[in-house]
């Protein structure tokens, strides 16, 4: 017999199914997206390989001392959401980078990348959490150039994402010299192509040739 009772109403969100990979233990899935420029200042997040309007961003360093300084940011954020999602337990978030050294100078550069984890309705943002990278260092005497990677892992803490808002991601890369005063001009840079390209006919990175410039997101949303 067909049961024609009333059913229970539930507000229970949908869930996200098709993962990159899980953690059954603690109730995860981890998807991954790319990070990549769309338009002047605008950086987002897909879970499609695009192709970036820019490989990477590039700054100069600034201050004349030995102190750290914070000399990228990048927001990165995901279409706005049409299914409320909730995120929580451990993101891995990895980050292609680079150094140019810009004098014969003896000294020892080093660096660090910070992700912030937020929540943008668009018009303001609310950070989740963060985490830092360990520090890595290179030490050189004259004009000199190194290329790498970096992740930092960061311990998101249960969060609700309601239908309409948004994913930030944000990116900071700090670095400090390791003399008092030393020549500035020391510049950085920050691969993100999700087609991990180097160059092409128009665009060109100063990355080298083997070099991956794809910045990669691993974002743990709740499965339960």
């Amino acid at each position: 017999m067909v049961d024609l009772s009333p059913q229970p109403f539930t507000t229970q969100q949908q869930k996200l199914v098709n993962v990159n990979w899980s953690d059954i233990a603690g109730g995860t899935g981890h998807i991954t997206f790319y990070g990549g420029e769309v338009a002047n200042g605008e950086y987002i997040l897909s879970r499609n390989t695009f192709y970036s309007n820019s490989i990477q961003t590039k700054e100069a360093q600034a201050l004349n001392t030995n102190t750290f300084e914070k000399v990228i940011d990048i927001d990165f954020d995901t279409p706005i959401l049409n299914l409320s999602q909730t995120i929580k337990g451990t993101g891995y978030f990895s980050c292609p980078f680079g150094w140019i050294q810009t004098s014969a100078t003896s000294e020892t550069m080093e660096v660090y990348i910070i992700v912030k984890v937020r929540k943008w309705d668009g018009s303001s943002e609310t950070e989740i959490s963060n985490g830092q990278s360990k520090t890595l260092s290179k030490a050189t005497s004259s004009v000199d150039k190194f290329t790498g990677n970096i992740t930092a892992a960061v311990e998101i803490d249960k969060t609700y994402f309601a239908k309409g808002e948004t994913i930030r991601i944000t990116y900071e890369l700090w670095s400090r010299h390791s003399l008092a005063a030393i020549y500035q001009g020391q510049e950085w840079f920050i691969g993100h192509d999700p087609k991990s390209r180097i160059d092409d006919d128009i665009l060109t990175s100063d990355f080298d040739t083997g070099d991956n410039t794809s910045l990669e997101l691993n974002i743990p949303f709740d499965i339960d």
